[in-house]
């Protein structure tokens, strides 16, 4: 990220260069500093000695003008000629006070700029331009938080592409590629304002919808699910269709901790897989594990889970254990 930065803001990196000083800014106040890191001269201990002196100006140049009018000066010409110094002192030292505070708007629009693109480059997903996992994770602890500090719901959607390496067997990882991007299109355009769809990680996205309960929440993933299974990806000029299994939890009251939460989404998700993907699978409230069970013992055998309610595709229920091709 700090060379992609110093690509994109080269100023802002080399400024110091120029005349082999750093622009130190903090708290809106920029100083100049040597190599060696000492600053010489304060930029206030400046701007008084040049005040001083420009103070000076005015009177030295009456001193000069009456010696050569022979101390007779006339009040007109003293009038026009404090008047024309004060005004050209003035917009001299106001010029040079603008310059400056120029140079630090500009230079503060730069590091504003860059901080916002760090920021971008931390929280967003480079390949498909939705929210990333570090993003997801401070999203969904937040969201819990507020679960249950205010006792509204919260529901988790884990979504995973069905035969994913087929596609990149098939047509190339590029084809790969661009199949994710229209995926995570497809999901950021259905989502609500407040709504959170993040790149889980490979071909494993997930959606975070506060105030969602578990039947609103699969709803949700029943279209996303017959979106994404009908409007297929395009690449060169080919259409490539691919269908998304879904699995559904949603926060109790109580606000199961991030990891919990996640476990019963994924087991949700493996028991889609397990009965053929396309489909969306909602986890009950009962989201402790099986005494002496694992998630990888979970994922094994999701139908013999009683915390699994019947899946859901196109629209009606499946029976419990039930598969489809």
């Amino acid at each position: 990220m700090a060379r992609e930065a110093q690509h994109l803001f080269p100023d802002v990196h080399h400024f110091s260069d120029r005349a082999g000083t750093l622009l130190a800014l903090g708290d809106g106040v920029g100083r100049r500093l040597d190599a060696n890191g000492i600053e010489p001269v304060k930029i206030s201990t400046r701007y008084m000695l040049f005040g001083a002196a420009a103070g000076l100006v005015a009177p030295v140049g009456l001193l000069v003008l009456a010696v050569a009018t022979g101390h007779r000066i006339d009040p007109f010409r003293l009038s026009v000629a404090l008047a024309v110094g004060g005004m050209a002192i003035f917009a001299i030292v106001g010029r040079l006070i603008g310059h400056r505070d120029d140079l630090l708007v500009q230079r503060n629009r730069e590091l504003a700029a860059l901080s916002n693109k760090l920021h971008e480059l931390s929280t967003i997903d480079a390949l498909t331009k939705i929210q990333n996992r570090r993003s997801f994770d401070e999203r969904l602890n937040m969201e819990l938080d507020r679960s249950r500090r205010y006792e509204v719901p919260c529901a988790l959607v884990m979504i995973d592409l069905d035969r994913f390496k087929t596609v990149n067997d098939r047509h190339g990882h590029l084809a790969g590629d661009q199949v994710l991007q229209h995926v995570a299109a497809l999901l950021e355009a259905g989502k609500r304002s407040g709504d959170l769809i993040a790149r889980y990680g490979g071909e494993e996205l997930a959606a975070i919808l506060p105030h969602t309960e578990a039947a609103d929440a699969a709803a949700w993933a029943e279209r996303a699910r017959a979106r994404i299974e009908s409007e297929p990806t395009r690449f060169h000029g080919e259409a490539i269709v691919v269908t998304a299994s879904f699995g559904v939890v949603s926060a109790t009251l109580r606000a199961e901790d991030p990891a919990r939460l996640i476990e019963a989404a994924d087991r949700a998700l493996y028991a889609t897989k397990q009965r053929g993907g396309n489909a969306v699978t909602v986890a009950s409230e009962n989201l402790a594990p099986i005494a002496g069970e694992t998630a990888d013992s979970a994922r094994k055998d999701p139908a013999t889970r009683s915390d699994l309610l019947p899946t859901l595709q196109g629209g009606r229920r499946l029976a419990s254990g039930g598969g489809h091709e």
